[in-house]
């Protein structure tokens, strides 16, 4: 899943690549600095779940 800050609304669209000739499209709102990353895993890790501050998107690695 891509994990998304749903403060930020946007379409800008990025590809990252994640591995031998593949990239995986995501959205300018899914792109964190680290210390926001690691707000989230901490978030997640403590409670087994995100707040509501977050959005998840099923990422499909199928076709790029």
């Amino acid at each position: 899943y891509g994990v998304g800050n749903k403060d930020i609304m946007s379409q800008k669209e990025a590809m990252l690549p994640i591995g031998a000739g593949h990239s995986v499209r995501v959205f300018e709102n899914e792109l964190f600095t680290a210390e926001q990353a690691a707000d989230a895993f901490k978030e997640f890790y403590s409670n087994n779940t995100l707040s509501i501050a977050y959005s998840l998107r099923e990422l499909d690695l199928t076709s790029e």
